[in-house]
Parts: C-alpha cells; structure tokens; sequence
C-alpha cells in the first residue's frame, strides 16, 4: 500500500506565518529602542564634552586675569578671585547639565544606567558647590560672637563660627523663593590624634545614612529620609522628609557625595579675624593636603531628577509638601596636619529651609551675637559627636 504525504493545511501556513512577523516587528521595536537610548546617550556626552570644553575656556581667562593684578594683591587674595570665579563656572555647568538632563528625560524611557550617570554628574556639581563656599567664606563671612550665657559660652569656646546672611539672589530658583533671605554657616573644629577619615566616616554615616542620628544630633523629631538610588559606594539620591505641626510639611531631595583628594592648603584657610584683619596680617599658609570631602546638595534638579526614577521608587514619598526648589548646600572637609585632624563644616540654605525650628533672626542677633537658642543646639551637636567619635569631654 502506497503512502501519501499530507500536506500543510492553510490553518498551519497562516500561523506560521503571523508568528513570523510578530518576531519581525519585536526585532524591529527592539533595534529602534536600541538606536534610541544611543542617541539620548551621543547627545549628553557631546553635551557634557561642551560644559568641559567651556570649563577650560573660562579658566584661561582666569589665569589672564590672574597675570594682570599679579603684580598688585597677595597670593592669598588672588587665589579667593580665582575660586570665586571657577564657583559661577560651576553654577553655570551645574544648571546646563541639568537642563540638558530634563531635555532628555522628559516624556522619554530612561535607562538606569543613564540615570546613575546623571547622578554621578550632579555629584560633581555637588563637590564644587562646597569647595566653592568654603572658599567664599574666607573674605566675606563675620565671626559669630558667642552667645551672652558664659556657661553656654565657654561649653562652645572650641568651635571657630563664621557666618553670613544675604539675599538668596545667585541661588534664587524661581519667583517664589524671590526675597528670601540666605544663612551661611562655617564651622571649624580640631581634633588631635584623630584619624580624617573617621571623621569623615562619621559625617557620611551621620548625615547621608542615618535619620535617627540627625534627630539626635540636632535635637529634632519627625525627621525621616528615603535613600532613593545609590549608583556607587560614595553617591547617593536621598529623600528628606520634615513633618511640621504648625506649617506645611518640606520635602528636599538632596545628591550626596564623598571622595578623597588633594587639596590646596590655602583653599581652606579659616576666614580672618577681626584682630589679625586690623593688624594687616594676612592667613598665609602654603602645600597641599590630602583631605576627604563630603558633600550634600539639593536644586530645583535634583528634585527632578528623583521625579525621573518614576513611580516604583517614590511610591511613599508624599507630593504634597513644601519641595525646597533653591539651592542647599551642605558638607564637611577633613584632613589631617601635624598630627591633628581639621574638620571644616559649612551649610547654606534659603530661611524657608528649616530642619531646626528657628529663622534666621532666631539664630544670630543684629549685633552679631549667637542666640541662647542656636548656642545649646550648637553645644548638643559637639557633645553627640564628641561621644560618637569617642572624644574626652570637658566636665
């Protein structure tokens, strides 16, 4: 008996032939997603190359400038000119590239290999938003005189404050933040036989890692955070969230960074004093120092930025708050000299930043004279670190 082979009813054919183009289309979606993400990524990588090439542009001129009155103010005075300068450099870099991040994000799939990459960037803006303060608060900024308790006074005769109140102008992020005033604060401490890197260690641990020990640092309650994305060890995207029982409650979301490099020692000079200035003798100091900087800074941008990472990871976090639009910065510089560890500290904010609850007038008096209020925060905060670091304190 002879066989005869069936063939393939049009049932089969028809199937067969469906599947075939639904892989071609799936292969063709998949190649343009592919040629997308590449774009989005050639357009911030020219766009970063130009913020770059811009940077080098703008520091010859500086050193022109530099050459020209040389001849005329004192090396500690060119210097300030210099880090004055480079710091609107930063500003400008800092809100191109994140304009340059909204450009791309907006209404677009973002990878989060792209994201962490914004993140890292926005951390560079980060550090040179410190270093810059700390430079500007070498010839500007008054020393905070101590406050009228001698008690409170002499529990506080450790601290170096130096301080500055001005209009948020530079800072000013939208017509709602116009007319806020700014506080500017810088803090000096030394530790002998300290390790930098503890101190650092403690103030990354303290201030980016832990809620809790904010609260008891400063004295607050109703302080939480969220870590929203950490793209390495030494980044992070983190949430603030402060609950207030008689105002709205404030939201701030902050990019945090740390790095250890070397510095200029004279970049991080203390401001003058009173004395020294009428005496006409300038803080000179010279070399380098190998010092660990941590760094905290939250804009209008990284606002957006957290917005970006969608939905899955800000699901708790509440939309409805005071978000802090203007600039806060906020970080700390270690390092070690002569067998004893240096720790600079510097915040500024706008006055409708608060995680304490005092205003600016609440702080400093007109005459420049720290308030009883701010002096026992202050003397809490030495204390809290003096035991976490494990310091001998003074009975």
């Amino acid at each position: 008996m002879k066989h005869v082979k069936s063939s393939p009813d049009a049932c089969d054919i028809e199937t067969e032939s469906f599947e075939k183009r639904r892989r071609e289309k799936v292969r063709l979606a998949s190649r343009l997603s592919r040629a997308k993400k590449r774009r989005e990524f050639l357009t911030l990588k020219e766009a970063n190359e130009k913020l770059r090439d811009e940077g080098e542009r703008l520091k010859i001129k500086i050193n022109q400038l530099k050459c020209q009155v040389e001849n005329k103010l004192s090396s500690s005075e060119l210097e300030m000119i210099a880090e004055n300068a480079a710091l609107k450099i930063q500003l400008q870099n800092h809100k191109a590239f994140f304009k340059e991040f909204m450009r791309l994000t907006t209404g677009t799939p973002s990878t989060r290999t792209a994201q962490h990459d914004l993140c890292r960037q926005g951390s560079v803006s980060a550090q040179d938003y410190l270093k810059g303060l700390i430079a500007q608060s070498q010839l500007y900024w008054d020393q905070l005189k101590p406050p009228q308790s001698k008690s409170l006074a002499a529990s506080l005769s450790m601290l170096n404050i130096h301080y500055q109140l001005l209009d948020n102008g530079l800072f000013q992020a939208d017509k709602n933040s116009k007319g806020l005033k700014r506080f500017n604060l810088r803090i000096d401490l030394s530790f002998p036989n300290l390790s930098a890197k503890k101190v650092a260690d403690w103030y990354w641990n303290t201030f980016v890692n832990s809620a809790q020990d904010q609260c008891r640092l400063l004295g607050v309650e109703k302080f939480e955070f969220k870590s929203i994305d950490s793209p390495d060890p030494n980044t992070q995207l983190v949430y603030n969230h402060k609950e207030w029982e008689n105002k709205k409650d404030q939201g701030t979301v902050f990019i945090c960074n740390r790095k250890e490099e070397t510095l200029l020692r004279s970049t991080l000079a203390p401001p003058l004093d009173e004395a020294a200035e009428d005496e006409g003798k300038a803080s000179e100091v010279f070399g380098k120092v190998k010092a660990h900087v941590v760094a905290m800074t939250a804009t209008h941008s990284t606002l957006e930025t957290m917005r970006s990472y969608g939905p899955e990871l800000r699901s708790d976090i509440p939309e409805d708050v005071n978000h802090i639009t203007s600039v806060v910065i906020q970080g700390s510089v270690s390092y070690e000299e002569d067998g004893v560890c240096h720790f600079i500290n510097v915040l500024s904010f706008p006055e409708n930043y608060r995680i304490i609850d005092l205003a600016h007038s609440e702080c400093i008096r007109e005459d420049g004279t720290m308030t009883e209020e701010f002096g026992q925060i202050l003397e809490k905060m030495t204390k809290e670190m003096a035991k976490d670091l494990m310091l001998p304190q003074a009975s």
